[in-house]
């Protein structure tokens, strides 16, 4: 949903001394603050590339995917045992051999299923904030299909914005049950609303949804600890 090609006028640093007035912003850990009118914006800054140049899906998801992984292996450097799950099944584990955890029965979930639950799950590790105008992590019913979506505006060439770029999560209509964004058209908060865990979208509406109790597969080598150690 690029506006133009111009990378400030898509995703834009605000300094101390002013005050955001996109629809959304993203705060990391050092309180450094990005604004954008496209929500796909925000994962250029939770992956530290330019994630919404990129066309292909797969990369994209490995992008996203690695986030998690890097989440993982940063809580294990403070006790605390996790794991990463996509929409078929475990891909990383971060337990390895001699580890004490906090939480050894309980590791934290981290859900690469898409752009969505990747950055839900880095917002309830505190690693960034999300404040929307528009609503989307704090969707109170998730919408299905590019009928009515906020995201989908139709241009003078008859071309929903959301299609610019080819971005396939967001646009193809192939992908259309599977699209990350769930905002239908029109539904604004008059002010700044943070995504948090009390009022974060309730993700379970996603086309071919399952929980990660669900999700059976295993990718080979997702037990090898980062130690490169067999567990």
């Amino acid at each position: 949903m690029k506006l133009n090609f111009n990378y400030e006028e898509n995703l834009r640093f605000v300094p101390d001394t002013e005050d955001p007035t996109r629809d959304f912003y993203i705060m990391d850990e050092q309180g450094r603050r990005f604004e954008t009118n496209d929500p796909v914006m925000l994962l250029d800054v939770v992956t530290g590339e330019f994630y919404a140049d990129c066309d292909d899906y797969p990369t994209q998801g490995f992008l996203l995917q690695r986030a998690l992984k890097n989440l993982a292996l940063e809580l294990s450097m403070t006790g605390v045992y996790a794991q990463l799950y996509d929409a078929s099944g475990l891909i990383f584990d971060a337990n390895f051999p001699g580890a004490e955890w906090q939480n050894p029965n309980e590791p934290v979930l981290l859900d690469g299923w898409d752009a969505e639950t990747t950055l839900l799950g880095l917002i309830r590790a505190g690693k960034f904030k999300v404040f929307e105008k528009v609503p989307w992590l704090t969707a109170t019913v998730g919408h299905v299909g590019c009928a009515g979506c906020a995201f989908n505006q139709v241009l003078e060439d008859g071309i929903p914005r959301c299609m610019e770029n080819n971005n396939m999560p967001v646009a193809n209509v192939t992908w259309e049950g599977a699209c990350a964004f769930s905002a239908t058209e029109g539904v604004r908060y008059p002010e700044y609303v943070e995504a948090t865990a009390d009022n974060m979208v309730d993700p379970s509406y996603k086309a071919d949804w399952n929980p990660i109790a669900e999700r059976k597969e295993e990718m080979d080598g997702a037990r090898c600890s980062w130690t490169d150690s067999q567990q």
